[in-house]
This record gives C-alpha cells, structure tokens and sequence, in this order.
C-alpha cells in the first residue's frame, strides 16, 4: 500500500533573536493586536533600532496562534534594492499553507516605502496577520487596510544597561556602573550600537570606562565592527539618508548643521530658505523617515544622527540650496 502524498509543510517557526532584552509592554501590545486580527501592524524606526529583532521577538511568543506557520521575508535584496513583486511571489510560492482554514502571521521585513507594501497587499492570504517594518511610517497601507502603527524607539536606560550586561557579562557592568550608563547614553540606547560595543569590549583588554573616552572622541565611526560592514552604524546611518529623496537629503544635512532643539518651524523655514507651509512638510516627512522625533508639533532630532550630519557636513556630502533643489527636482510638497 503506497504511502499518502505528503501535504503543505509549513514554514519554520521563527526563533527569538538571542540576547533580546527589554520592551516588555510593546511585546505584549504587539501580540495582542496580531492575535486580534486588528489588520496590518507596522513597526517604524531607524535603522538599528531594533525593529526586526522585535518582530522575531513577537513572532516567537504567537507561534501557536498561527497554525498555518510563519514566514518571515526581507524586503531589500543584498545590494539594498527593493525585492520585486516576481520575487516575493516566488518566496511565498515556496511555502504553500499546510493549514488552508488556518491563520498565518506574514512577516514582511525592511519595506522600501508605501508602493512596495501596496503593490505586495494582492499577495496577501485574507485572514492571515501582516506585521510590516520599515523606516517609513507607511500610513497610507494602514489608512487602507486598517492597522496599527508602532513607532520604535531606543531602549530605556534600565534596559540598555541591561542588554550590555547580557552581552559582556553583568559583573563588568556592575564594577562601572557609571560607565555602562555613559556607553548606554554614548549609543543613543540603540540596539545595534550597544551591541557593537559590547563586542569591541570582548575583543578587546579594556575597561567600560577606558571605552566611553575612546569611543566618545568619534563615536560615528569607532561603532564599527572591523570585517562587518553590516555592523557599522555609519554605514546604517548612511543607509538611512540615502534612502530619501536627494531635496530631504539635503534638508536634513542643512538641519543637522544648527543647534535647533526643538526644531522651531519658522527657524527651519529661514535655515531652508522655504515658505512656512513647505518647511513644515519636510519636517513631517523627516519624522516619517525616523530622522526626527515628532511629538504633538515639535520636532527634535537624536544625538547620534546630528553627529553623523555633521560629520557629512565636514566635506562627505555636497550640500545645495534646499530651496532651489526642492524646486529643481520636481518634489511636490
């Protein structure tokens, strides 16, 4: 007697990523909302924010919820370029549903902007979850579709401290207390810097302390892993400003150059050499891009992205008039 064809497999269960520390309650919220089939959920950030550490974070505690599996697909190929719609087609072809009448979570990770995500919605299964991360806020997918939208941030203090002492051990952390709070504060609280820097202090015979005053000197360039150019936080910085527009590119060097905080919408308009109206679009479309933070009107930009400008500034990017670039590239605001 032959043996039954074999079904659908479904996709591996995606694992949570080692070391994952903190953001207990955005986890909880998360889950809920993807468990409730509320629709799209987008988790926004820049780059090394941590955002697709979450999601596989999130993905690991619902796995039972989606019997019909999890797949987990990047939106960008090796090079950066946006996957094409043949070929996100083609990843989904490779796991056919092994539950049919069941639900799937669909993780789609790094979307290049609104049109990817929108041009990727017919080859979504209706009834399954859809978690997106991006830079960019995408609203115009949850105005379409319903959703919700997280925006992530750095880590708290409490938890940067805490994510060092898991990667380099807690009783170097608790002999310089003072000085893993300075390195925490020195990364931003980003992910992607404290984990950089946790593994030059393990490759490396040094103290926290003797760190933070190396570090502190060029912070931009020195959170770089030698042999890694993922692990550079100027290449993702880099990555993150490259990915716009070149009239926001620069607009936000022009911005970075001044000692703005908040960023006052008439001060920028003067800076930009722009109408109110105008000034006020490309703060709201920096803040969609995670370059600034956005809090009911004001405007403010992190500490770590203002180095990086300036250091763009001192001869690595051309700066134009923002003005006449914003009206040269046909960019309507």
């Amino acid at each position: 007697m032959s043996a039954a064809p074999a079904g659908p497999v479904a996709p591996p269960a995606i694992a949570s990523p080692q070391g994952f520390v903190g953001r207990r309650a955005l986890v909880d919220a998360i889950a809920t909302r993807l468990r409730a089939d509320t629709g799209v959920l987008v988790l926004t950030g820049l780059p090394g924010v941590g955002k697709t550490a979450l999601a596989r974070r999130v993905a690991s505690l619902v796995q039972g919820d989606f019997p019909a599996g999890q797949l987990m697909i990047g939106m960008r190929d090796a090079d950066g370029n946006p996957t094409g719609m043949a070929d996100l087609a083609e990843q989904l072809a490779r796991w056919p549903r092994a539950a049919p009448a069941r639900r799937r979570l669909l993780i789609l990770d790094d979307v290049a902007d609104v049109q990817q995500a929108l041009a990727s919605a017919p080859l979504w299964t209706p009834g399954d979850a859809v978690l997106l991360t991006s830079q960019f806020g995408l609203g115009g997918v949850v105005a379409r579709f319903g959703g919700w939208i997280e925006r992530v941030a750095g880590l708290s203090a409490a938890d940067s401290t805490t994510l060092l002492g898991t990667l380099i051990g807690g009783d170097r952390v608790e002999a310089e207390p003072a000085a893993a709070t300075a390195l925490a504060e020195l990364c931003g609280h980003l992910p992607l810097a404290l984990r950089i820097a946790a593994a030059r202090l393990l490759t490396r015979r040094t103290s926290l302390a003797e760190s933070v005053s190396w570090l502190r000197e060029n912070p931009i360039t020195r959170l770089a892993l030698p042999g890694d150019p993922d692990m550079a936080l100027l290449g993702r910085l880099d990555t993150a400003v490259n990915r716009l527009e070149p009239p926001l590119v620069d607009a936000v060097l022009r911005l970075g150059a001044q000692e703005l905080d908040p960023l006052d919408l008439s001060t920028v308009a003067r800076r930009l050499q722009v109408d109110p109206h105008v000034a006020e679009v490309i703060l709201d479309q920096l803040a969609d891009a995670s370059l600034i933070d956005e809090h009911a009107g004001k405007y403010r930009m992190i500490d770590l992205l203002r180095l990086y400008l300036r250091g763009a500034i001192n001869g690595q990017r051309p700066i134009t008039d923002a003005g006449t670039a914003l009206s040269a590239s046909g960019t309507e605001f």
